[in-house]
């Protein structure tokens, strides 16, 4: 049976709106499981676990050392690279 004509029952007057709909990038994920999970696992790295909590201080750490000049200023996007295993 194909779904051709058919309007899909998810997309259908569900306008964006605050209640429904909330771009989620990682950061944000991280802030909001630190908000909702602070206390649960959220890395396991050999025998090191780190909670929701822990991982949103770590990043927000990264993000005060990161650049201090601003893309506006320079025109240019800020890259950084980190290694992809947690800390001590």
């Amino acid at each position: 049976m194909s779904g051709a004509g058919k309007a899909n029952p998810y997309e259908i007057d569900l306008d964006k709106t605050p209640a429904n709909y909330a771009p989620l990038t990682p950061l944000g994920f991280i802030e909001r499981a630190a908000h909702v999970y602070p206390g649960r696992v959220a890395v396991i790295h050999g025998a090191r676990r780190y909670t929701w909590s822990e991982t949103y201080l770590f990043q927000a750490e990264v993000a005060i050392r990161g650049p201090r000049v601003s893309a506006a200023q320079t025109g240019a996007i800020p890259q950084t690279t980190y290694s992809a295993a947690p800390r001590g």
